[in-house]
């Protein structure tokens, strides 16, 4: 793998790492609309999505380049 490719993918591990911290998670301890589930789920999982939607264009972006 590329030291670009790498960087970027450190990167967005280290992003998560904080993002899913649990005293940044409990800064968004509430509910959510009307269906009280804890927005600290709906947070987890569109955050889960996103890191892997990222995750993988930019593997995908990089390993097409090399």
């Amino acid at each position: 793998m590329k030291r670009r490719l790498e960087q970027k993918v450190v990167l967005v591990s280290l992003l998560l790492f904080f993002i899913f911290n649990v005293p940044f998670l409990f800064m968004f301890n509430g509910n959510f609309g009307d269906i009280d589930m804890p927005f600290v789920y709906v947070g987890i999982v569109i955050g889960w999505l996103a890191a892997v939607g990222l995750t993988y264009k930019i593997l995908k972006n990089g390993l097409a380049r090399g």
